[in-house]
């Protein structure tokens, strides 16, 4: 069994305009570059809930990620 790995590195993200006038619901896209260990980008589909009054929320989201790892 070999020894267990690790990449580091940073990330930068890039937020777009909401998808859609304001809800309870906001859908977000967002672009993320990749350097480091991992160099790349992504692109995320977001989905969030925040009542407002609660100090509460969630939020779902699918990213989907293309680029090198270590070379």
């Amino acid at each position: 069994m070999s020894a267990a790995r690790h990449a580091t590195g940073t990330f930068t993200v890039k937020m777009l305009p909401p998808l859609e006038a304001p809800s309870r619901f906001v859908r977000l896209q967002l672009d993320k570059t990749f350097d480091g260990g991992l160099v790349g980008t992504s692109e995320v589909e977001m989905l969030a809930s925040n009542e407002g009054t609660t100090g509460s929320g969630g939020y779902v989201a699918l990213e989907r990620v293309t680029g090198t790892l270590d070379g």
